[in-house]
């Protein structure tokens, strides 16, 4: 049975969710760029959306830190699009066309760009995003800590303020 790049991506995203360092990296489907097997090797190309997670700074979230550290909403000021190039090499071609438990894997190559919300790469993913967001947590934070009943906060972005809204007027 041959690869597809559909069976790879699924492939890719058990692996992150079953590991306890990766686990949380990904935030969008997997995204095959281009792969080729030969063999008993697979080489992939890939990406997926990536928050950040770290929130460590300022820079990182896009409401003040504290006020999101006190609701629970860590919203990203940028997205991150990673871009991953992996080797994975089983000791026969069967195991690799079975995408088998026994392989070893190279990191080839590692690429993080940050994009801003209103790049349009990020345009199809916005409302995706939206729909994983803690909706209630950041209503409640809206409203008491910005005043969003009488408007939303200019440092909003533009392609964010349809959404922003909603969450605010939401039932």
């Amino acid at each position: 049975m041959a690869l597809t790049k559909e069976k790879v991506a699924r492939w890719i995203e058990n692996r992150f969710a079953n590991d306890y360092f990766r686990f949380d990296l990904i935030c969008s489907p997997v995204e095959i760029i281009k792969f080729k097997q030969e063999g008993n090797a697979l080489e992939v190309d890939y990406e997926f959306w990536d928050d950040g997670h770290a929130y460590e700074t300022q820079q990182d979230v896009l409401f003040d830190i504290e006020i999101s550290k006190e609701y629970g909403v860590n919203f990203p000021a940028k997205m991150q699009l990673v871009t991953f190039k992996d080797r994975y090499t089983w000791t026969s071609a069967d195991e690799c066309l079975s995408l088998s438990e026994n392989f070893t894997e190279d990191m080839l190559e590692t690429d993080i760009d940050y994009i801003e919300w209103g790049d349009t790469r990020i345009e199809e993913w916005v409302d995706h995003y939206f729909s994983i967001m803690d909706k209630k947590s950041m209503k409640a934070m809206l409203l008491e800590k910005y005043d969003a009943a009488n408007g939303l906060p200019g440092f909003i972005p533009d392609r964010l303020k349809g959404l922003f809204q909603q969450v605010v007027t939401m039932g």
